[in-house]
């Protein structure tokens, strides 16, 4: 069983009581050790440069040397790692295709940490790349909920006709009719060796092919976003 944002405990002696194996997301050292505590068994320790919500601040390789550091018994050996992005490109992923295209187009810079898709989950970081809400989003300033451009706006329908408002945490999956650009696109911070827009590739996985037609975002504002440094003290 595998739990994450919030405390493994309540579930913990339910699934040793079975022969099981509880994994739980961790985003700091504090957290780690509250988790091995309360009966966690395997930690996945998530980067603040993760996709979608991110619990944490530190980037990956900081947060792994720390949790080496102080807990070199639960640590040591069995690294292994969890992909989240790299699967909403696969065909069996139901999402629209501009979203596969906004993920395999974007390039080191192109997604902002914060909590600007709230409405559904408030106060949660989560990395997504930036596009037409979240630039105007910075372009006022960085609002607050309630004072942010748009707040009111339906920007798609669900497939029974549910009107979805912009700021929602719902990403463009095949049923959502609308402006699917504005959604949450959730995505982890691409590394720096990834391509670029402006070498346009052609979108290939699988029997799914398009062109790559998703927009370049503007890299303004960057202070709107909660990017941790590479290191941060213990």
């Amino acid at each position: 069983m595998w739990t994450a944002w919030g405390s493994p405990a309540p579930y913990a002696a339910a699934v040793h009581a079975v022969g099981g194996t509880l994994l739980h997301t961790v985003g700091s050292l504090d957290e780690a050790r509250t988790a091995v505590a309360e009966g966690a068994d395997v930690l996945v320790a998530q980067g603040a440069e993760a996709g979608g919500h991110v619990r944490g601040r530190l980037l990956a390789r900081e947060l792994l040397r720390q949790l080496r550091d102080a807990l070199p018994s639960v640590v040591a050996g069995g690294d292994a790692a969890v992909l989240g992005t790299r699967f909403q490109c696969s065909p069996e992923a139901d999402v629209s295709p501009l979203y596969r295209q906004a993920v395999l187009a974007a390039g080191p810079g192109d997604t902002v940490l914060a909590e600007l898709f709230d409405k559904g989950w408030p106060g949660a970081l989560h990395r997504v790349l930036r596009n037409s809400t979240v630039r105007m989003w910075a372009a006022a300033g960085c609002p607050p909920p309630g004072s942010r451009p748009g707040e009111r706006d339906m920007v798609a329908h669900r497939g029974g006709g549910t009107p979805v408002e912009r700021y929602a945490d719902v990403i463009p999956i095949g049923e959502i009719i609308g402006d699917l650009e504005a959604f949450a696109l959730y995505a982890g911070e691409p590394p720096r060796s990834s391509r670029t827009f402006s070498q346009r590739p052609t979108l290939s996985i699988g029997s799914f092919r398009a062109p790559l037609t998703y927009s370049a975002p503007a890299k303004a504002a960057r202070s709107c976003s909660y990017d941790a440094p590479a290191t941060a003290p213990r």
